[in-house]
């Protein structure tokens, strides 16, 4: 979806260039949670879940909503947030929190509530389906770093040093000589960058039933339709060795577009660090418009 021919076969013209990643507004938020949860206890245990609505494009001007509950409870601490273009449309939506929530918390998320929507849905793989994956599929564990100047691979050409560099909303603790004065001692890699770390190698993933990397038919055009990341025994810190486990864990289909749903696991020391839900939209060809996805 990123590159200038499928963008315009989505979204035509009128869209003046290619869509960023939904994901890149994740740090877009940061300074609301740091100021609202503290930097410290995001960073930590904070879940952040966000549902992409619009596409935004590079340079595009939005604003971030962070809604503080009327009373903050102590068992229940979820905020709403929201980004909205200056037109007013939403270009997304989601939920917030800290610390470690029980079951019925943590599915009050806002990509938890779209999954659990999606998943009561009747939904038949007809025999033109572009999925080539199966829910239960897993891919071998992988070790996986973000290293200052290594590029990052062929989903992601740049090093993480110069998407560092790129931020629009930096923090000096997500560099490397200056993140030593972080609460945790060492510097910390931003949200945007849990997607990256966990996704990075999603392009040589051998799933189980298949022994192989496509999640759908490589004419497919994809896109992130949800994203929720969350540490749970953050933070993750770059230039460390992680190890991650991935596992399809539903697809479900619209008129236009079947999607797959994918939870991830970020370990180290057999601990789980952080977790990733992330929906992945791919256009049926030979659709030319996403209007009601």
């Amino acid at each position: 979806i990123h590159s200038g021919d499928a963008s315009a076969s989505l979204f035509g013209p009128t869209l003046g260039g290619p869509p960023i990643h939904g994901t890149t507004h994740h740090t877009q938020f940061a300074p609301l949670l740091f100021r609202h949860f503290t930097l410290e206890a995001f960073m930590s245990t904070g879940c952040l879940s966000t549902v992409f609505h619009i596409p935004v494009t590079h340079k595009q001007p939005v604003r971030c909503a962070l809604c503080e509950p009327a009373s903050r409870d102590h068992n229940n601490n979820a905020v709403t947030l929201y980004m909205e273009n200056l037109k007013g449309d939403k270009v997304l939506t989601g939920t917030a929190t800290v610390g470690r929530l029980d079951p019925i918390q943590r599915d009050a998320s806002a990509v938890r509530q779209l999954l659990a929507k999606s998943m009561r849905k009747n939904y038949a793989r007809s025999p033109s389906s572009i999925i080539k994956v199966n829910v239960g599929d897993t891919s071998p564990r992988e070790t996986v770093a973000l290293p200052f100047t290594k590029k990052l691979g062929n989903l992601f050409p740049y090093t993480y040093e110069e998407k560092l560099s790129r931020l629009t909303e930096p923090h000096e603790f997500y560099k490397r000589e200056e993140g030593k004065a972080s609460p945790f001692k060492r510097p910390i890699i931003p949200l945007e960058a849990y997607n990256i770390l966990m996704t990075m190698t999603l392009d040589k993933a051998k799933w189980s039933s298949t022994q192989n990397a496509n999640l759908a038919d490589e004419r497919a055009i994809a896109w992130f339709g949800a994203c929720e990341v969350r540490a749970i025994n953050g933070p993750i810190h770059p230039e460390e060795n992680y190890t991650l486990s991935r596992e399809i864990v539903h697809i479900g289909s619209t008129k236009k577009a079947e999607s797959v749903w994918l939870e991830t696991k970020l370990m180290q020391h057999a601990v789980v660090v952080a977790d990733m839900l992330l929906q992945i939209h791919f256009l049926k060809p030979p659709q030319s418009s996403s209007s009601k996805l």
